[in-house]
């Protein structure tokens, strides 16, 4: 059962799983920190047949604000974003994420900066 394809930023538990387990297929799934805290038992059976989880910030909201009309999240936020998913996904899957995806297409060089120290 080798690493067959990957599709890219699926929520955990999403419905895909089932089709996936079922033609033994892997997959990653960038996942918000918050919806993952909230649903453990999925984050579980997702890592269970093989797929990864990876980290798609706390919540999902924009860093610079310019794709969904709110305020850009100031330097201190965005760290605690970043801390906070990577420690929770870290204590969920017992490993620390590898890869990092912005929310809502906010990479900022600010944003890259902070989550590669």
């Amino acid at each position: 059962m080798g690493r067959i394809g990957r599709i890219a930023a699926l929520p955990v538990g999403c419905t895909v799983v089932v089709p996936l387990k079922r033609y033994y297929l892997r997959t990653t799934f960038f996942d918000i920190g918050e919806y993952a805290e909230a649903r453990l038992h999925l984050v579980r059976e997702t890592m269970l047949y093989g797929n990864e989880v990876q980290d798609h910030a706390w919540i999902h909201r924009s860093f610079t604000g310019a794709t969904d009309h709110t305020a850009p999240l100031t330097t201190a936020e965005i760290a605690d974003a970043l801390t906070r998913t990577r420690t929770s996904i870290t204590t969920l899957t017992g490993h620390p994420p590898r890869f990092f995806r912005f929310p809502v297409t906010s990479s900022t060089c600010a944003g890259i900066t902070m989550d590669s120290e």
